[in-house]
């Protein structure tokens, strides 16, 4: 069992962070999007409340583009080394959508859910009874 606070940072260490309580769920994503800033078959993202989540360390920079929702999304990431750090939807500002690739200790990572698994890449097995949506459900 993980105990808090957790720490993280970015690769090369000017963006560091802290998360005091447990994250509220964990999703990982197989839109295209999230395959493209991931370079790899999806994106992983554990939701926090924002009043739990504290930049220890450094300013992230910020990049906005709009989701395949039709939301928006502003992507914070490193100037530096350009590890994305964590998303934030401006319409939720409550939550944070941590990128715990990025946590100290990522044995945390467990996705309890798969989103826009119609874009899913063929070879990815999602666990059986993991729960999964086709598109991006409600939160």
């Amino acid at each position: 069992m993980p105990t808090y606070p957790q720490s993280g940072r970015c690769q090369c260490d000017a963006i560091q962070y802290q998360v005091d309580e447990p994250f509220l769920f964990q999703v990982q994503c197989h839109c295209n999007d999230c395959q493209k800033y991931s370079a790899t078959a999806f994106g992983i993202s554990a939701f926090i409340p924002q009043t739990s989540f504290h930049i220890t360390k450094g300013t992230p920079k910020k990049w906005s583009r709009p989701a395949d929702s039709g939301g928006t999304v502003d992507c914070y990431f490193c100037g530096e080394c350009g590890n994305r750090i964590y998303h934030h939807n401006p319409n939720k500002p409550e939550l944070i959508k941590l990128k715990p690739g990025t946590l100290d200790d990522v044995s945390v990572i467990q996705p309890q859910m798969h989103v826009w698994v119609r874009s899913k890449q063929p070879w990815v097995e999602i666990p059986a009874g993991v729960e999964q949506h086709q598109t991006q459900p409600e939160f």
